[in-house]
């Protein structure tokens, strides 16, 4: 063994077993504040990155010429180890971000889901959310590699549409109304409009992602734009279920839908049997109600 490979084990097992295995213990101890996590994360990254230039660095300081050691195959094993790490920061950037947005999403337990009139703004949960995402975006935008903040928005995005379905379906939730509905279009009109101006501002819109941050936001938009619908009926036609509706699964559908009470039941009867295409779009939800249930 020459002295290159005497030092390239070494620089490993110093990136390995001292550096790396110090930032792991940072990550699982839980007592990093979101800053300090977001800052170890670009940090990981650059660590990361630099393996090869600590690689170059050793061999000419062993006498090896650049154009040799730039066509070495061998690279450090540190490197594949740190992207390890990277990953297990991201995941715990995504933990703690998702943490705080559930404070938030603590706040459906106050939308009046009975409303008798449709609302003009945006539930106080949603306003909340939106301050929050902000306050968030900056600072990654600053420190974060792009692929980390990809992740950690998306994360975000993805448990907060999983978090208002979920609330649907929970049993704390007996009935909700069309105006109640309106409602929910309401937040995710607002919730799209940002995650399309981060997308492209945060220049991810020029980096190939198929997945864009209103894409993780398409199952709780469908069952919205379904349950807003003319003729929900149509969700049980293959094509335009297909289409329209790709994400939704039946049986969360059938449990949303048995607690949907278009205005034309119960209290607001009277009013609304007035109403021709309200009725219509009654009778249309009842069908999908029987066929979802026959389905399942």
């Amino acid at each position: 063994m020459n002295i290159y490979d005497v030092v390239k084990s070494y620089l490993d097992r110093l990136l390995i077993e001292v550096l790396n295995d110090s930032l792991l213990n940072m990550i699982y101890a839980r007592s990093l504040a979101m800053s300090q996590m977001m800052q170890l994360a670009g940090n990981i990254s650059v660590l990361e990155q630099a393996c090869d230039m600590y690689l170059l660095h050793s061999a000419q300081l062993c006498g090896i010429p650049k154009r040799i050691a730039e066509r070495s195959h061998s690279g450090l094993t540190a490197r594949a180890v740190l992207k390890a790490s990277q990953n297990a920061v991201y995941n715990a950037l995504i933990n703690l971000v998702n943490f705080k947005v559930d404070e938030f999403m603590v706040l459906l337990e106050n939308v009046n889901w009975i409303a008798e009139e449709a609302p003009d703004n945006a539930n106080n949960y949603m306003n909340e959310v939106l301050i929050y995402l902000e306050t968030l975006v900056s600072p990654a935008q600053e420190i974060l590699p792009l692929e980390a903040l990809y992740k950690v928005v998306s994360g975000a995005m993805s448990h907060i549409s999983d978090s208002i379905m979920t609330t649907l379906l929970n049993d704390g939730v007996k009935r909700f109304t069309v105006n109640a509905v309106l409602g929910l279009d309401i937040d995710l009109k607002m919730l799209e409009a940002f995650a399309d101006e981060k997308f492209d501002s945060t220049g991810l819109s020029i980096s190939g992602k198929e997945t864009t941050f209103r894409d993780c936001l398409v199952e709780i938009r469908q069952l919205v734009n379904l349950l807003l619908s003319s003729q929900p009926e149509n969700f049980m036609n293959p094509v335009i279920r297909q289409r329209n509706y790709g994400s939704l699964d039946y049986k969360k559908l059938a449990i949303v839908c048995d607690k949907y009470k278009d205005s034309a039941d119960g209290l607001f009867g009277s009013l609304s049997n007035r109403n021709t295409k309200q009725n219509a779009r009654k009778r249309s939800m009842d069908v999908l109600k029987r066929r979802l249930k026959d389905f399942s």
